[in-house]
């Protein structure tokens, strides 16, 4: 399937989502496990206001890797997920449309599950599965 890697995902008000909107608790819950202070924390998600691209959300989710039983769901590539993960993360990150199989698809459900917030999974699994995805009711729509 063919998705525009350049759509910007929305919150629930229907804005833009910002990077640090969506990605902040699970910043601070992975680095501070890893003895980043919190100051530190804050002051590189103040720098960080650019919108949140489809792309790379994707491109997070197929890189991400978590040996970790006791942080959650462990998500560990083989070397040969690796290379594919390695080309098709080059593929999206140079494309502002790309194809998506069935078993890419998959992989980046893996990574998306464990790194980010619901708002942001429910968005990009919506696009995966080509489901329209609505973050504000449209007037239109409500019953009289």
């Amino acid at each position: 399937m063919k998705i525009n890697t350049n759509q910007v995902l929305k919150n629930y008000k229907g804005e833009p989502l910002r990077q640090q909107e969506a990605t902040v608790k699970t910043l601070l819950k992975l680095l501070q496990s890893k003895g980043v202070k919190e100051d530190e924390i804050n002051d590189a998600l103040r720098s960080s206001k650019a919108d949140m691209k489809l792309g790379d959300v994707l491109v997070d989710a197929l890189n991400f890797e978590n040996a970790n039983p006791q942080a959650g769901e462990v998500v560990k590539h083989t070397g040969e997920e690796k290379g594919r993960v390695y080309k098709l993360s080059i593929d999206i990150a140079g494309n502002d449309q790309i194809d998506i199989e069935s078993q890419d698809s998959v992989a980046i459900k893996k990574g998306l599950v464990v790194i980010y917030n619901p708002m942001v999974y429910g968005q990009v699994v919506n696009i995966l599965e080509q489901k329209e995805t609505s973050t504000k009711e449209d007037p239109k729509n409500k019953e009289k």
